[in-house]
């Protein structure tokens, strides 16, 4: 329900729903699913313009996942790399997409690295502008 109300435009009820799914995950092992729903509320934050918010949550995923749910290390720091895009942290962009180019080449993907090679493109574009 978080994302279709993020995708309706309504960030507030987005938080909530995604903060209260959240909850199910209290006194449990946090799963994949979890780490999922923690990425989908870190982009609520940054389309609320709470960029600062959204990149500690980046942050924070990224500790907790990097020797468990590696798989999910590429889609962070795509979102994180959205994130500083969206703040006009245009460096910060680049690095950040960068490194999720290099988890996708390795993952082999081709879908996911045309799109962060599409988003250097537009970052680079930004950065010489």
């Amino acid at each position: 329900m978080g994302v279709y109300c993020r995708i309706a435009g309504e960030l507030e009820a987005s938080g909530k729903y995604l903060n209260e799914a959240k909850l199910n995950f209290k006194g449990k092992e946090k799963t994949k699913f979890f780490y999922i729903n923690e990425i989908r509320l870190a982009q609520t934050l940054q389309f609320q313009k709470r960029n600062e918010a959204a990149d500690l949550m980046h942050n924070k995923i990224i500790f907790e996942i990097k020797n468990q749910f590696e798989d999910l290390m590429d889609f962070v720091f795509q979102h994180k790399g959205k994130n500083f895009f969206e703040w006009g942290k245009f460096s910060e962009a680049k690095a950040a997409i960068e490194k999720a180019l290099e988890l996708r080449i390795i993952k082999g993907d081709e879908a996911l690295i045309r799109s962060s090679q599409k988003a250097l493109e537009v970052i680079n574009f930004k950065i010489i502008k």
